[in-house]
């Protein structure tokens, strides 16, 4: 019934906190083309979580290029392994 060791996935682990970080970037980078989260994600650009977002947001739309080719290789990589 519980998944063993082998099966899970560790958030501790390179590959798990690299898979954490890229979802976390294309999430900031998907709302902040909503008109009405964007306005909130500007609001709050200064030392918060929500500032860290905006951040993120900004990496994924100058970078989306660079941020897609590594979700295709991590993708990849996460099926072979």
């Amino acid at each position: 019934f519980w998944p063993t060791h082998e099966t899970m996935t560790h958030l501790f682990s390179s590959d798990g906190l690299l898979v954490a970080l890229i979802l976390l970037l294309c999430t900031a980078t998907y709302l902040r083309r909503i008109p009405r989260i964007n306005e909130f994600l500007s609001s709050h650009r200064k030392g918060s979580f929500w500032g860290l977002f905006y951040k993120m947001s900004v990496i994924g739309i100058r970078l989306h290029w660079l941020v897609g080719g590594v979700c295709v290789l991590l993708s990849i990589y996460l099926l072979v392994k």
